[in-house]
């Protein structure tokens, strides 16, 4: 995974490839449901607190370890 921040921006890019179609992974991101289901196994809990993807949204996760 690769993440990149331009000074000033805010801005967070991830790159990863996934065998899977687009909208799947799509939705996994923006959808706190979809999210909470598959986010990191079954150590961690997924907190999906706020997901809007428009430009100028925000997207706002927590992971929270189980133990």
């Amino acid at each position: 995974m690769t993440e990149a921040v331009e000074p000033g921006l805010g801005v967070v890019e991830l790159k990863r490839s996934f065998n899977a179609p687009i909208a799947v992974v799509y939705r996994a991101f923006t959808d706190a449901d979809a999210l909470a289901k598959w986010g990191m196994g079954h150590s961690y809990d997924n907190l999906a607190l706020d997901i809007d993807v428009r430009p100028g949204g925000v997207y706002h996760h927590r992971l929270h370890h189980k133990e």
